[in-house]
């Protein structure tokens, strides 16, 4: 029955414990560093620390290219590119509505921010060649130059004003060459070839690509590039990038590129927009971040919600500086010296060859093992990571006991007594693999000590404690234990004991 009750117990509390990790990872906290470099793992600890947790991190690579993830908006987006193709074709022998149909196309099309690969890329190349149908038909060629009304379909290039639609089927795939039975009228078709050939022609620009993160992919118009790339050549017109990393779609944009432009892939921030922001957090502030910062740090931890979030950044003299900065983040105040006070209950063994003396049958010598269980009160003084230890036990093995003189003058071992209880009273240092907070968070403690276990042993033990939280300052302890002690004057030197078990109990911090 005593092993029943233990290990539904120990049950209970292995489920208190799930259930806290559980807990724990549901609030796990983000840590956004400012630092142009990323942090190193004691910068990473001692942040870590301050936020009350292992956390996720990020650094500035995250913050230049945020995660903006492909989400519903961006399928909705080009459903409704689709649904304006089908609308144009299904309007296609109506009176004079190419100009609406040309408008609906073209804001179908705008709100596109992002295209993933190729299939989004020829899902919007069809809508272009309806819209550059439509253009077409709503205006003669002397009315797309000049007429101000088909200003917003028409661009100028160095010696050519043409259908703005071809400008961005040719930005999307400047290789493709289209078939009279993809474009919707055999006039389109012939004034789409030829511009294609002229557009061939106009000096491209170039996209200087600069440094990325680590593992990632730069992707134009749905086409990843050659990693290590500096620098892509491409046409004039409307292209989309984005930077893939880890599967992520991060730092999307939109480019407008002249002939023979040279422009740099744009970042969330720029390097004195961080610096900036860097000094802000070494300053313990949050409020005055640049613009900038603030979005691309929304972006980044906005697939964490309802966790806390810190800004952090190390100084000049390797101080490690973390800010509450949203989620209810508030740094622990960390003292340096905690009380705890503990109970304990368990079960356990003695093993000494000094039980021969009251066991029937046994030989001298002999490794006798005594079932029995145990009872403690410890006490735990800490200064940071390092522990004192104390406390008192009662064992009790019910069906073995040992031997005790009386102390009486003239006594002989006729007069000894026996005992089957016997209290330890030990002393001892420990080191906090966890250490106790004002945080719901678990703790370890690895110690050992030294002590008295009566009647007649001296010797050393160690102990593992787990705490499972119970709120900020109380805990669920679970111990693992283990004494050897050897005679004291007066007993069989050859007649060692030792004693261990597992203990369940309380602890709460004073």
């Amino acid at each position: 029955m005593i092993c029943l009750r233990l290990s539904l117990s120990l049950a209970a509390l292995l489920a208190a414990g799930s259930a806290s990790a559980q807990e724990a990872a549901a609030v796990t906290p983000v840590v956004v560093w400012m630092d142009r470099d990323a942090p190193d793992e004691a910068s990473i600890a001692k942040a870590e620390r301050l936020a009350g947790g292992v956390a996720q991190h990020y650094d500035t690579s995250d913050l230049i290219f945020p995660p903006e993830p492909w989400s519903k908006k961006d399928a909705d987006k080009l459903i409704a590119v689709s649904k304006a193709q089908k609308a144009a074709d299904a309007r296609k022998e109506e009176f004079e509505v190419e100009r609406s149909m040309a408008l609906a196309l073209q804001t179908a099309i705008n709100d596109v921010t992002v295209i993933r690969d190729v299939a989004d890329r020829d899902a919007l190349i069809l809508a272009l060649l309806w819209q550059a149908s439509a253009i077409q038909l709503a205006f003669s060629e002397a009315e797309l130059k000049e007429s101000p009304e088909a200003a917003a379909f028409r661009v100028q290039l160095p010696g050519l004003i043409t259908n703005k639609a071809f400008v961005d089927l040719y930005a999307l795939d400047t290789v493709r060459r289209y078939s009279r039975g993809e474009v919707p009228d055999a006039a389109t078709h012939r004034a789409l070839t030829a511009q294609t050939k002229a557009l061939a022609s106009v000096p491209p620009a170039t996209l200087e690509v600069g440094v990325l993160p680590a593992q990632a992919t730069l992707v134009v118009n749905g086409v990843p590039q050659e990693q290590g790339l500096e620098r892509v050549s491409l046409p004039p017109g409307h292209s989309f990038y984005h930077v893939l990393i880890d599967g992520v779609i991060c730092g999307r944009g939109e480019l407008d590129l002249s002939p023979g432009a040279t422009v740099s892939l744009p970042r969330a921030i720029s390097e004195q927009e961080r610096l900036d922001a860097e000094l802000k957090v070494e300053d313990s502030q949050t409020l005055g971040l640049p613009k900038a910062v603030e979005t691309a740090v929304a972006l980044v931890v906005s697939q964490h919600a309802m966790q806390p979030v810190y800004l952090a950044a190390r100084t000049g003299d390797g101080r490690v500086i973390v800010v509450p900065y949203s989620g209810g983040a508030r740094v622990e105040k960390r003292k340096p010296v905690t009380f705890a006070f503990g109970v304990e209950l368990g079960g356990g063994a003695i093993a000494s060859p000094s039980f021969h003396y009251t066991t029937e049958g046994s030989e001298e010598g002999e490794l006798i093992i005594a079932p029995g269980g145990s009872g403690a009160v410890d006490l735990e003084l800490g200064v940071y990571n390092l522990a004192i230890v104390a406390g008192s036990e009662v064992n009790i093995t019910p069906t073995h006991s040992l031997l005790y003189g009386t102390g009486a003058e003239g006594a002989t071992a006729a007069d000894n007594l026996s005992t089957s209880v016997y209290a330890k009273v030990y002393g001892g240092l420990g080191v906090y693999a966890l250490r106790p907070t004002h945080e719901k968070r678990p703790t370890l403690l690895l110690a050992a000590n030294y002590g008295w276990f009566s009647p007649g042993h001296l010797g050393g033990g160690g102990r593992l404690t787990f705490g499972i939280p119970i709120d900020k300052r109380n805990w669920f302890k679970l111990t693992v234990h283990g004494f050897y002690g050897l005679p004291m004057a007066g007993y069989p030197e050859d007649e060692p004991l030792i004693s261990g078990g597992l203990r369940l109990g309380f602890q709460t911090a004073l």
